[in-house]
């Protein structure tokens, strides 16, 4: 869809534009790189900078006018608006045709939990075929597409474009994640949200958040914001410490999940193993068996949140579950490594305390040998969960080898001092900073017993070093340790 500069300042209270309002627009971006002629550029201020200072590169690239907060000197027609971002999500909304009023979309947010619980949906949808799509961390996927994604929310125009696209693609529902920064910076400001879920809400982001309120503020935000509009629903997990704010910030239905709460979905019974994990899950209706080939009871709550998420629409509980029995874990989320023979490897993508505990708490359940944790942290990031993550693997290992994870340009000695200083005198534990290396030694140092568990990274295939991107994926080092004995 196109229009011109002054349909686009139509669309905008308050606006002032100067120029030739004449102008036509084919396309919208808050990004001077994604700009192609015909494009209208936002000047979005991010966290690393000011889009006025890239205003020279989008018109290089063809814009052919700007949206900014004050007059740019250029010489295509300039629109000024208070909120940029908000601007900017409502004329790409408008570009691409309002596409998310045309599907149903589950969006869902919380520390933990989000590209799993949308893969489930996701899943679930097809497995009733009904034409479906997936926007998260590890890939946006709708028919025959799949690439990998860069962020876990998109920026607000790039996620339009995408949304424009599923719906041409007949696609009818859709599960995207959606993060704390990303409602924060409202990057999914126009997009119609017909169903939000709360995974949970732990110690995350505070380099980015300051502080644990301001993070659980940004998390709201996508529950106060779905109105009361029929047919809208929360979805919350009563377990959660913070699942009473989403409650009360939302005036939509609510249904709520939990397994240790009361709660409108609720599982008992659980049982686990290193390869499957089974409850019965129970309404206040239906109750049914549930058989998921993925390992922790946490899966177990990510998958009630995808069958209420199926059951606003009513899908019986019976048929979602059968659904969810041929799920395969995503890639990186408590991925077990098959080619680690004489132990059992895991990959996943813990790299928060909560997420660790989670993970560590299952498998020490389930071990027979030792558990020993592989695991780094970032650096450039929440400094203050350092330790935290350190005495979280003293407490539930047996062994634990502190490596690199994204150092970017911090030295990688001074992110694993961080770490051991949480860790406990009498635990056994190893800096190995070389990640690769870390790995190794873990399995060279396993029995058949033991489980060996590599957190922190999952499904990533690059590790920031300096300002260079080493390729790095801890499941393919597994693989190449085991190939080289």
């Amino acid at each position: 869809m196109h229009m011109r500069v002054r349909d686009v300042v139509q669309l905008l209270p308050y606006a002032r534009v100067y120029g030739d309002v004449e102008v036509e627009v084919r396309g919208i971006a808050v990004h001077s790189q994604h700009i192609c002629a015909g494009d209208l550029f936002c000047c979005v201020r991010g966290v690393r900078g000011d889009g006025e200072a890239y205003v020279v590169d989008a018109l290089a690239r063809g814009a052919v006018a700007v949206i900014a907060s004050r007059i740019v000197t250029t010489d295509v027609p300039v629109i000024v608006v208070r909120d940029v971002r908000r601007a900017a999500a409502a004329v790409a909304a408008a570009l691409a045709g309002h596409p998310s009023k045309q599907m149903r979309i589950a969006a869902v947010t919380g520390t933990n939990g989000k590209t799993t619980t949308t893969a489930m949906i996701d899943h679930i949808w097809q497995a009733l075929h009904i034409p479906s799509g997936l926007i998260g961390t590890v890939v946006t996927r709708y028919g025959d597409v799949c690439t990998h994604a860069s962020l876990t929310t998109p920026d607000v125009c790039s996620l339009q474009r995408t949304l424009c696209a599923m719906r041409d693609a007949g696609v009818q529902r859709v599960a995207m994640e959606v993060s704390s920064h990303a409602l924060d910076q409202g990057r999914i400001i126009g997009v119609d949200v017909d169903v939000a879920v709360l995974t949970n809400i732990t110690h995350d982001h505070l380099d980015y958040h300051k502080t644990m309120e301001a993070y659980v503020r940004a998390k709201t935000l996508l529950f106060s914001r779905l109105g009361n509009v029929h047919g809208r629903v929360a979805v919350i997990n009563a377990d959660d410490a913070y699942a009473q704010q989403c409650i009360d910030a939302t005036a939509a239905s609510v249904v709520t999940y939990g397994i240790a709460s009361e709660a409108d979905v609720r599982a008992t019974h659980i049982v686990c193993t290193l390869d499957e994990t089974t409850c019965v899950v129970r309404t206040h209706e239906q109750s049914a068996l549930l058989r998921l080939p993925a390992v922790g009871s946490f899966q177990v709550a990510n998958a009630l949140a995808a069958l209420c998420v199926v059951m606003t629409e009513g899908v019986p509980l019976h048929r979602a579950c059968a659904a969810l029995a041929s799920f395969a874990p995503m890639r990186g989320r408590m991925e077990r490594v098959r080619a680690a023979t004489h132990c059992t490897v895991f990959v996943d993508y813990a790299h928060t305390p909560d997420g660790l505990r989670a993970v560590l708490g299952e498998l020490r359940l389930l071990k027979r040998g030792r558990l020993i944790t592989v695991f780094g942290c970032g650096g450039e990031r929440d400094t203050e969960k350092r330790p935290l993550m350190g005495a979280i693997s003293a407490a539930h290992s047996d062994m634990t080898v502190v490596t690199s994870d994204n150092p970017r340009s911090e030295r990688p000695e001074d992110i694993a001092s961080d770490i051991v200083s949480g860790i406990a005198e009498d635990h056994e534990v190893h800096v190995v900073l070389d990640r690769a290396r870390a790995i190794a030694f873990a399995l060279d140092v396993a029995t058949e017993d033991d489980v060996v568990l590599v957190a922190g990274k999952g499904h990533e295939t690059v590790q920031t070093i300096g300002s260079e991107h080493i390729p790095c994926d801890d499941a393919h080092i597994v693989a190449a340790w085991v190939a080289a004995r």
